[in-house]
């Protein structure tokens, strides 16, 4: 079984699957903020929190010729 859902934090996480309520943890958000999550786990460093308008809003850079563009 997968879960997922509010388990960012490895000590909640590893908890649950010593308690066998999972065989899996998911974690996207904290994927999302930390790419490199098992390695900082392992290693004990901390996490980044998730900063989802940093990270989810769309980055949109217009070059100035494409402001400039006259369709045919």
């Amino acid at each position: 079984m997968i879960t997922c859902g509010d388990l960012g934090d490895p000590k909640k996480a590893s908890r649950v699957l010593e308690q066998d309520q999972a065989d899996f943890i998911g974690v996207a958000r904290q994927a999302l903020a930390n790419p490199d999550t098992p390695k900082r786990v392992q290693n004990e460093q901390p996490l980044d929190e998730f900063n989802g308008k940093a990270i989810m809003t769309p980055q949109a850079y217009v070059k100035d010729f494409e402001l400039n563009y006259e369709q045919e």
